[in-house]
């Protein structure tokens, strides 16, 4: 008798366990989402195609081209992050094979903090004929050794610097990347 009572303890105890270990484990799991940067799947549509989108009717390509595990720090005043030079090769390649490379519309991408789509960026080429209407990264950065990159803000003096979202910033400092 107390052998069974022993057992159906053990077992209780183990799953009293086993549930507070799985709650740990989601948690940390929702916390590691973090900052992502997702190309939109047709790479044909260009910024300014999508410049009056809704931002959730996008549909994003299945991975994210750039994670926070892949920014060394983040300068929030200036929107400056740092990756390294194998990853700013992979994204100058994926400016370059975009099929509107040669063009000045700019190369859509969505910044999502925990899959919240937070806002609207482009790739866009210094020689665009075209002002950038979202905030975006200079496509033609790649300059000696290729780590630095900016988050510019869009010229449209009156539009509010979503860059400054505070889930990003939140994120950014959970995950110790703001200097």
């Amino acid at each position: 008798m107390i052998m069974k009572i022993l057992r159906i303890s053990c077992i209780i105890l183990f799953s009293i366990l086993f549930c507070y270990c799985s709650k740990i484990n989601t948690t940390k799991n929702e916390l590691g989402k973090g900052l992502k940067f997702y190309l939109l799947k047709d790479s044909s549509i260009t910024a300014h195609q999508v410049d009056s989108t809704n931002i959730n009717n996008l549909i994003l390509a299945d991975k994210p081209f750039l994670t926070y595990e892949e920014i060394s720090y983040y300068i929030w005043a200036e929107h400056t992050f740092v990756i390294d030079s194998e990853k700013a090769g992979i994204i100058q390649n994926l400016c370059k094979n975009n099929t509107k490379y040669s063009g000045s519309e700019g190369i859509p991408f969505v910044v999502t903090v925990d899959n919240e789509r937070i806002y609207l960026g482009a790739f866009w080429y210094g020689f665009s004929s075209l002002a950038p209407i979202f905030p975006y990264i200079d496509a033609l950065f790649m300059n000696g050794r290729p780590t630095i990159l900016t988050i510019r803000k869009a010229w449209i003096v009156k539009q509010p610097d979503v860059r400054n979202d505070p889930r990003i910033y939140r994120t950014l400092t959970l995950h110790g990347l703001i200097k």
